[in-house]
């Protein structure tokens, strides 16, 4: 297996230069991280900011976890969990959240290990997408001797942690920042069509991309962004959503905006952008033969319940970069990717590392504010606007947002 050397990301430079020193002494990292390379640059700078590598452990999701980069971070000294890899079954029957949960509350208790052995007083951080991580140190709270903090990447994570009865840490809401909802849509957006449009031409039948009529379901900031790039791009173009509101936004900017029944009755390219189930009961049923079914979220959520009719329990991290016949009651679909987000196809660098620095340098400006002390909590806390202001400029100068 090639080595790879984690690049150095100027953004993240930047960022560090303009921060200043943070202590990060008798910390432990703990996250559910993408194991990819800008992953490993993240972690360079964590390091030389003070964290030690062997007080770090970290736990990939497999649909988004390259082997290559996973031994990069193995070679630096960082614990990743042997799970980053591996998957139980490749079905919609599960959420993968389930078997990502064990994983995690595995990788929990190795990095308590560790923590125990910090000199007081002593932090676990939490770098988490999803949520996972983060209800669960907080479930476990009692357990663990020393201070918590955390970030959170995704929205589907901040409305997790929303729901948690009582938080118990304060968490730095990176995914609901302004510097992130309204600069790496569009990036993220473009990396789900142009990889969706590879995959479509995989698929054992003749179709392509322009002469597909789309529905988009799901109006937020990523929704929003695929069915505005979409537009012009495809033989028609309708999104759906259930909250009202998104749905004015979306009609102006332009959108057709569709019910779920009549979307997904007319539609051959179904993209979910929800984050979470939303497929009711029965609704199956009006799935066109044929159609294309894309996750542009995360995990396997979309499209849970649907039967896959060739699922294997082979290797999971290749399986999940596969596109599988689905059985509907009009006949057979088709989804990409097993259902997992279609932007992430198993490569080292899935979005160019130019680009996805802004993500990993808004997430080191979260590490950065938890470990100097956020000011209030707990729960969901704003990301320093300071921070966002700089890396908007910072960005924006070297064409990258």
């Amino acid at each position: 297996m090639k080595y790879l050397e984690p690049p150095k990301l100027q953004l993240l430079d930047r960022l560090s230069e303009f921060r200043g020193k943070v202590d990060f002494s008798n910390t432990v990292l703990v996250g559910i991280q993408h194991v990819l390379t800008s992953t490993a640059s993240l972690m360079v700078k964590l390091e030389q900011a003070g964290l030690d590598y062997e007080r770090m452990f970290l736990l990939g999701k497999v649909y988004s976890s390259n082997p290559q980069s996973a031994e990069a971070l193995k070679r630096l000294g960082i614990f990743v969990h042997p799970s980053s890899l591996k998957l139980d079954s490749v079905t919609l029957l599960e959420d993968y959240r389930v078997q990502l949960g064990e994983a995690a509350a595995d990788l929990i208790a190795t990095a308590n290990e560790r923590l125990r052995s910090q000199p007081k007083p002593r932090r676990l951080l939490v770098l988490d997408s999803g949520g996972t991580l983060i209800g669960l140190v907080n479930h476990h709270r009692a357990s663990i001797d020393a201070e918590i903090v955390a970030v959170e990447q995704t929205r589907s994570g901040a409305r997790a942690i929303r729901d948690l009865t009582k938080p118990l840490l304060p968490v730095i809401n990176v995914a609901e920042s302004r510097a992130k909802l309204r600069h790496e849509s569009p990036y993220i957006a473009s990396a789900i069509i142009d990889k969706m449009r590879v995959e479509i031409q995989k698929l054992p039948m003749e179709t392509y991309l322009p002469n597909l009529k789309t529905l988009v379901v799901g109006a937020g900031a990523i929704g929003m962004e695929v069915a505005k790039q979409l537009t012009n791009k495809v033989a028609e173009l309708t999104i759906y959503d259930p909250d009202d509101e998104r749905v004015a936004v979306a009609r102006k900017n332009g959108l057709l905006a569709s019910s779920l029944r009549a979307g997904l009755s007319r539609s051959q390219l179904i993209i979910g952008c929800v984050g979470k189930s939303w497929l009711p009961k029965n609704s199956e049923r009006h799935i066109r033969d044929e159609a294309i079914l894309v996750s542009g979220s995360s995990s396997n959520v979309e499209f849970l319940g649907l039967r896959l009719l060739d699922g294997s329990d082979e290797d999971g991290s290749k399986l999940v970069h596969r596109n599988y016949p689905v059985k509907v009651p009009n006949g057979t679909a088709w989804i990409l990717n097993a259902g997992f987000p279609v932007d992430f196809d198993g490569s080292p660098a899935p979005i160019p590392l130019h680009t996805i620095q802004y993500t990993m340098a808004l997430m080191l400006a979260g590490a950065y504010q938890a470990t100097d002390g956020p000011s209030t909590g707990p729960g969901l806390l704003g990301l320093d606007e300071r921070l966002q202001d700089f890396l908007i400029r910072e960005a924006r100068s070297r064409n990258i947002i």
